[in-house]
């Protein structure tokens, strides 16, 4: 019985720690949808519902992935997918491939979603006692 309210409780420390699914997911998808408003407007283009619906998905799997590269299964999960250098490295060559104007304009959105989402997820996982890691 002490084994079991011992889980329970480490359990439940877990689960105040670390944002789950139900926090990155609509964050992400917000993101999303938030960049695809933004690039459109730098990018001066004029976008359609394909454009903002792959941004948004797009943003949902990005706040997602994170959290299926390190898995959440105890505090100190956080390494190379949450790692700010080399998230970083990956943001700016996606972008540099997508800026080409032969690129498909809703793939284009996509990546630009999932960027936005996976960035919100490490700024909201950055918020938490455990932080994120700077390097890997």
């Amino acid at each position: 019985m002490l084994l079991i309210l011992l889980l329970k409780e480490n359990n439940q420390s877990i689960k105040k720690d670390m944002p789950n699914r139900n926090t990155h997911l609509p964050l992400g998808a917000l993101a999303g949808f938030g960049i695809s408003l933004f690039a459109a407007r730098i990018r001066n283009e004029n976008i359609g519902f394909s454009e903002i619906a792959a941004a948004t998905l797009g943003g949902t799997l990005g706040g997602f992935v994170p959290d299926k590269i390190d898995l959440p299964i105890h505090p100190n999960h956080r390494s190379i997918g949450h790692g700010v250098f080399p998230v970083g490295i990956g943001v700016f060559e996606t972008i540099k491939i997508v800026n080409n104007e032969n690129f498909p304009s809703w793939l284009r959105y996509a990546l630009y979603g999932f960027i936005a989402g996976y960035t919100i997820h490490l700024l909201v996982d950055a918020t938490t006692p455990r932080s994120i890691p700077l390097l890997y």
